[in-house]
């Protein structure tokens, strides 16, 4: 996500929304390990302004929907790039 202005993490000046999209990346990988239909799941997460992008395969549409859910309930978010396919 860098080509559309986002910085990467080791190349931040310090501040803004770079690490504010470091915290939202942080609480959803968290969050996803907490979910047990989740946490065996491969789903990489990157945030750009706001914008989550996931990507990865996933067992399920369900899981994939869950997934959704728990972004979608972040502070910070402003939308969802969904780009999760299923096995």
């Amino acid at each position: 996500m860098a080509e559309q202005g986002c910085v990467p993490a080791n190349n931040r000046d310090g501040a803004g929304e770079s690490d504010d999209d470091s915290v939202i990346s942080a609480k959803i990988k968290a969050l996803f390990l907490e979910e047990p239909n989740l946490s065996y799941e491969q789903i990489d997460v990157e945030t750009c302004k706001g914008v989550v992008r996931l990507t990865g395969f996933v067992n399920s549409r369900v899981v994939i929907n869950r997934a959704l859910e728990i972004v979608l309930g972040v502070k910070g978010v402003n939308s969802v790039e969904n780009e999760i396919l299923r096995k």
